[in-house]
C-alpha cells in the first residue's frame, strides 16, 4: 500500500472527477445562471458563492443568459445534463 501512495505522489496523480461523479452521484459543481450581464448584482453573488463553494472544493460554473429565454433553455439543459449539485439563479 505504501508503495502505491508513494508513486501516486511521484508521478502527481489525480482521480477522474468524472469517474468518482458516477461512484458518488455528486458533480461537485453548482451552477450560477444570470441576466444581469452587467454584473452590478451576479458579481457580486458569484464572488461570494465561489468563496463559500470554494473552500469545499465545489466549482461555480457561470451561465449568462442575457436576458434571452432560448439561451436560457439552453444553458438549464447544460447544467442538467452535467447533473450540477444545484442551480443559483439570478438577474436584475
Amino acid at each position: 500500500r505504501q508503495r502505491v501512495l508513494d508513486a501516486v505522489d511521484a508521478l502527481g496523480f489525480r482521480p477522474n472527477q468524472h469517474a468518482q461523479s458516477l461512484h458518488t452521484g455528486r458533480s461537485w459543481t453548482v451552477g450560477l445562471m444570470t441576466t444581469d450581464g452587467i454584473g452590478r448584482f451576479s458579481t457580486p453573488v458569484l464572488l461570494g458563492a465561489e468563496d463559500a463553494l470554494g473552500a469545499g472544493k465545489i466549482s461555480v460554473l457561470l451561465c449568462d443568459t442575457r436576458g434571452d429565454a432560448i439561451r436560457e433553455q439552453h444553458h438549464l439543459r447544460n447544467l442538467m445534463d452535467r447533473r450540477v449539485d444545484g442551480i443559483i439563479v439570478t438577474g436584475r
